[in-house]
């Protein structure tokens, strides 16, 4: 029997990185930073398209480490 190939549209966004996007909505402007081919627009268009679907509470209270 043939395997199945996945989706290759699906983009994984890590809990780590969703925890550091969500404070943009709280921000007058935003920089992401980092090398070329690490995902920073597949990052930010999932964090786009999350807050057009309302899949993202409201953003008054969020913790941000400082360090």
């Amino acid at each position: 029997m043939p395997k199945r190939k996945g989706n290759l549209n699906t983009v994984y966004i890590s809990e780590r990185l969703q925890e550091s996007l969500r404070p943009i909505a709280d921000c007058a402007m935003t920089t992401v930073v980092a090398p070329m081919g690490y995902g920073k627009t597949a990052a930010v268009n999932w964090y786009l398209s999350q807050r057009l679907k309302g899949g993202l509470a409201a953003h008054n209270t969020h913790k941000r480490l400082l360090g």
